[in-house]
């Protein structure tokens, strides 16, 4: 048991589940064992606030009286499946966290009903706040440095092609010429370009 919420508890296969599939890329990628225990560790801490986020807001999709289709948890429980390299891997990593496919099925359930309770409360915070525009000049004023940019620089070159024959390089060459003393003589650069 990593952590209870209420009565419920949160147990570490729940997370193991939850990240198994990040876990082959996060070792590809480390560069040291320390490395990759030091990211799992952060993988599996985040899953963790994750899971205990989302068993809050399940507790609190069952007050409001959400409820989510078969068919949703079917497509869902597919994704899952999908991630894994065969359907018996998948399988697999089920038996050896102790779960049945039935509770598999019910804690996906449970994590789509805490997602849409999720977004319920968002769209609920979108519509109960309104920002009047001094509000928004106040922020401007007080943040100003997060809103400038950099010097830009533009770049123009100029080129010109050339055929391989004498006659054409000349004649670019003194098209070059030309173009070099209209800008010593204070022609745009750019414009020329």
């Amino acid at each position: 048991v990593l952590a209870s919420v209420g009565s419920e508890v949160i147990l570490y296969s729940d997370i193991m589940i939850a990240i198994a599939p990040a876990l082959p890329k996060l070792r590809q990628s480390s560069n040291s064992v320390e490395e990759f225990n030091r990211k799992s560790t952060e993988l599996l801490m985040d899953a963790l606030d994750e899971k205990i986020q989302s068993k809050l807001l399940y507790r609190e999709a069952q007050r409001n009286g959400l409820a989510v289709s078969d068919e949703v948890v079917e497509d869902e429980i597919d994704k899952v499946r999908n991630n894994f390299d065969t359907p018996e891997e998948f399988m697999a990593l089920l038996q050896e966290s102790g779960e049945s496919m039935s509770d598999f099925r019910e804690q996906t359930r449970k994590r789509i009903l805490a997602s849409s309770m999720s977004y319920a409360r968002l769209r609920e915070l979108e519509n109960d706040v309104v920002v009047t525009e001094s509000e928004v000049a106040q922020y401007y004023d007080e943040h100003k440095e997060q809103f400038m940019r950099s010097e830009r620089v533009r770049i123009r070159q100029i080129m010109l092609r050339v055929d391989r024959d004498e006659a054409a390089r000349s004649k670019t060459a003194a098209q070059l010429q030309l173009l070099k003393e209209e800008i010593e003589d204070g022609a745009d650069f750019g414009d020329l370009a």
